[in-house]
């Protein structure tokens, strides 16, 4: 069995068909008023609405081609179902302009009998449709050729029923002919009803519920997707678009929250078929800290940089000093009265530092963190007071200089010594662009010092190493007494 090389182009075919119905219409109207068959009468004049038809199709499938533009932003993809609407209608229009005839012609039946003119006819056309089916089955795509396929159908089915007819008649059943016709156009309605429908659910978005739970369980599937919040599919001529909003886990990286997104895109296009994939996803907080759904609901603000430094604390409140219009319930011995004129509840007082860049003036960094004041507040319930410590980004520093200069370092490990560090085991002084921007220690602190002391004393050395040096500093701590003799250089402590 012979298989074509390659589908031919709709617009092809439809050209194609185009010429072939056009001049079988010409031919079976001239047949039909020739030999007196109203059967090949209203099957050429199907065969000419038919040659308007596929024009029409013919012409908004090189609309439909168009690229997308300005006022057309998803392309123009629903000219294509807009001519599947149109033609269908027109099909239909047909189909009772020939159920109409029919009757007239059987109720006026006068034992007419058609001449062999119509038989030719009758065969020329059953040819001519089996080519145009033939052709627009291999490039039955979009909606334009599905129409030119159906009437295509149509057309071999209505030269069928008129060759019947015409046989029938031959042999004295005259009516025959007309109820041809109507067996004909019973079978257009049918086809055309269906045509419409499917066109209109299209143009109102109307989509295949099956398809939309496919996807959901292809989205399901993926490791790292909680749930998918919203799935919106829509048809625009052969494209199924999709908008999909899935939540992770909110404690994910950015990079792998992209990673899950990308792999929704394409399992969506898969099973769905469609051409475009759009993902939204929102993080999921129930099982985090706070103090991380507070850092990044401030992390997502225009204009925050970093966040760091997140402290929540509670406070055993009046409901009303939640929006600090009561103060708090005590009794006179200090303690909370929770039976005083309304319960006593938590409310939370956050403080966090956000960097944002520090070539911003003060009231432009300050409206930074009033935005992270609200946002905090209106997505984490129960907040009462937000405290934001604004910082400077720290510069880019991509191209550096380390430099050897003797009295810069003296005087670093004079600071560091002044502040309670023992020991440096290294000292790294790097410039950028000319200006003194970073040095790098590597500082060591009596070993039973408490974290929190030997932080203060490191936050105190970064101080003034930034004050005196206009540096940044960025120091390494570890317990007096590490092995480390390979890179130390002590320092002789005052007193």
């Amino acid at each position: 069995m012979l298989k074509p090389v390659k589908r031919m182009e709709q617009k092809s075919a439809l050209s194609l068909s185009l010429i072939a119905i056009a001049s079988v219409a010409l031919f079976e109207i001239i047949a039909g008023i020739a030999s007196n068959s109203m059967a090949v009468l209203s099957d050429g004049i199907h065969a000419s609405f038919d040659a308007l038809l596929t024009a029409i199709l013919l012409i908004m499938l090189s609309m439909s081609m168009k690229p997308r533009d300005m006022e057309h932003t998803y392309g123009h993809g629903r000219l294509e179902t807009l001519a599947g609407l149109i033609g269908g209608i027109a099909l239909f229009i047909v189909a009772i302009f020939i159920v109409r005839e029919s009757l007239f012609r059987i109720v006026g039946a006068e034992g007419i009998v058609p001449s062999m003119l119509a038989f030719y006819a009758v065969t020329v056309a059953i040819c001519v449709a089996t080519l145009r089916a033939l052709v627009l089955a291999y490039s039955m795509h979009g909606m334009s050729t599905r129409v030119g396929f159906y009437d295509a159908v149509a057309d071999l089915g209505s030269s069928v029923l008129a060759l019947i007819g015409f046989i029938l008649a031959s042999n004295g059943l005259y009516a025959a002919d007309g109820l041809a016709s109507i067996a004909l156009a019973g079978m257009i309605i049918f086809l055309t009803s269906r045509l419409v429908y499917s066109s209109a659910m299209e143009l109102t978005d109307a989509i295949d519920p099956s398809l939309v739970e496919k996807a959901r369980r292809a989205i399901l599937s993926i490791d790292g997707v909680k749930y998918c919040k919203d799935i919106r599919m829509r048809k625009v001529g052969r494209d199924v678009l999709a908008d999909v909003t899935v939540v992770l886990e909110g404690s994910i990286t950015f990079s792998r929250a992209h990673a899950i997104s990308s792999e929704v895109e394409h399992a969506v296009m898969r099973v769905a078929k469609a051409s475009r994939v759009m993902v939204h996803f929102e993080p999921e907080y129930e099982h985090m800290p706070i103090e991380h759904i507070i850092a990044d609901i401030a992390s997502g603000v225009n204009g925050v940089k970093d966040v760091h430094n997140v402290v929540v604390s509670r406070e055993r409140v009046r409901k009303k000093n939640v929006n600090g219009s009561e103060d708090k319930a005590k009794d006179k011995d200090g303690s909370y009265n929770d039976n005083d004129n309304g319960d006593a509840i938590e409310a939370l007082i956050v403080s966090m530092h956000v960097q944002v860049d520090r070539n911003l003036r003060l009231d432009e960094a300050h409206k930074v963190a009033d935005m992270v004041e609200y946002e905090v507040k209106r997505r984490v319930k129960g907040i009462r007071d937000v405290m934001v410590h604004i910082e400077p980004i720290m510069p880019k520093m991509d191209m550096v200089e380390e430099l050897r200069d003797g009295v810069l370092e003296a005087r670093i490990r004079s600071i560091a010594s002044e502040q309670g560090v023992r020991q440096i085991s290294r000292i790294g002084v790097y410039r950028c662009n000319d200006m003194l921007t970073r040095i790098d220690m590597h500082c060591s602190i009596d070993a039973d010092t408490s974290i929190e002391e030997a932080h203060e004393i490191i936050s105190r050395l970064e101080r003034r190493i930034r004050d005196e040096l206009n540096a940044i500093a960025m120091i390494h701590v570890e317990p007096y007494g590490y092995d480390n003799t390979s890179r130390s250089m002590q320092i002789n402590r005052k007193g």
